[in-house]
C-alpha cells in the first residue's frame, strides 16, 4: 500500500478515529488480488474497488466484515469482467471520478427552484414560505455544524406521539387535585 495514501488516510475523519491502519495488513484471501483498497474522499471511509469493473464495496476490515461480498462479486454476474481496462489504480480512479456525480453548489436560483419543486410536488400552499414555522425550521437547520440528517416518517411519527404524551402529562399535572377537564372538538 502506498505510504502517501496511508498518511492521507490517517488524517481523514475516519482514519483519525482508528487506532491502526487497516490498509497495511497482509491480505491472505485469494479474492484480494481482484481488488484495490480505496477510501471515500470526503471522510476516508475504507472501501475496496474491483480491478475488473470498478465497482466499489465496503472494506472487509470496516465493521468486521469478511471477504465473502468480494468473492461473490467476482464470481457473480454483476462483475463485468469484459470491461476490464487494466489494473492501474490511477486510471480506474480517474475514470470513476469523471462518472461520479459532482458536488452540488448553492445558487439562489437552485434554492428557489428547490422550494418551488417541494411545494408543487406535495401540493402545499404557496403561503408555506411565509409561515413563521418554516422560517424557524430553516434557521434551526442553518445552526447545524453539518447538514442535518432528515428523519424518517417513522421517526417523525414516534417523536410526535412522545411529544403529545409529554405535553398531556404536563397539562394534567398543572390541574388542581380533583379537577375535571372537558374537551369538545367541533369538526
Amino acid at each position: 500500500m502506498n505510504d502517501g495514501f496511508c498518511e492521507w488516510w490517517r488524517k481523514t475523519e475516519f482514519g483519525s478515529r482508528m487506532k491502526r491502519t487497516i490498509f497495511e495488513n497482509k491480505r491472505q484471501a485469494d479474492c484480494w488480488r481482484h481488488f484495490h483498497q480505496v477510501a471515500g474522499i470526503q471522510d476516508g471511509t475504507p472501501k475496496v474497488m474491483c480491478k475488473q469493473c470498478c465497482h466499489v464495496l465496503h472494506h472487509p476490515a470496516d465493521g468486521h466484515r469478511g471477504t465473502s461480498s468480494m468473492r461473490k462479486h467476482i464470481q457473480g454476474p454483476s462483475c463485468r469482467r469484459e470491461s476490464s481496462q487494466g489494473n492501474d489504480i490511477r486510471t480506474l480512479l480517474q475514470e470513476k471520478a469523471h462518472s461520479a456525480p459532482q458536488k452540488a453548489t448553492f445558487t439562489h436560483q437552485a434554492w428557489i427552484e428547490g422550494v418551488i419543486s417541494f411545494i408543487t410536488a406535495l401540493r402545499l400552499p404557496f403561503q408555506l414560505v411565509e409561515h413563521p414555522q418554516f422560517h424557524a425550521l430553516i434557521k434551526i437547520a442553518r445552526l447545524a455544524p453539518s447538514f442535518p440528517e432528515i428523519p424518517s416518517a417513522y421517526t417523525v411519527r414516534r417523536q410526535l406521539r412522545e411529544m403529545v404524551q409529554e405535553r398531556q402529562q404536563s397539562l394534567l399535572l398543572r390541574l388542581p387535585k380533583g379537577a375535571k377537564l372537558s374537551i369538545a372538538l367541533d369538526c
